[in-house]
C-alpha cells in the first residue's frame, strides 16, 4: 500500500448522486424568497406547525452534527485536536 486513499475523490467529476443537488438548492431558494422567519406552514408529514425560523435552525443543528462527525474522523486520521495544528 503506497498511502494513496482507497477511493481517490476528484472535485471534477462529483459522485452521481450529487448531480442533482443544485438544481434542488434553487428549488429550496425559490420556495422560501420573500417569507418571513416566522411564517408558519404544516408540515407533508406528521402534520406539524413550523415556522421557517425552525426549519433553518433545524438544518444548522444537523450541518453541525454532520461537521462534527467529520472533524472526529479527520482526528483519527491526522491526530491533529484543537483549532491549531501543532507546530
Amino acid at each position: 500500500m503506497d498511502g494513496a486513499p482507497p477511493h481517490p475523490y476528484d472535485p471534477r467529476r462529483p459522485p452521481a448522486r450529487l448531480s442533482g443537488l443544485p438544481g434542488r438548492g434553487r428549488a429550496a431558494g425559490e420556495a422560501v424568497a420573500g417569507r418571513g422567519l416566522d411564517e408558519t406552514f404544516v408540515m407533508a408529514r406528521g402534520g406539524r406547525t413550523c415556522s421557517l425560523r425552525w426549519v433553518y435552525l433545524a438544518m444548522i443543528q444537523e450541518y453541525a452534527r454532520h461537521n462534527g462527525h467529520a472533524d472526529l474522523l479527520r482526528e483519527r486520521t491526522d491526530g491533529e485536536t484543537g483549532d491549531y495544528p501543532r507546530g
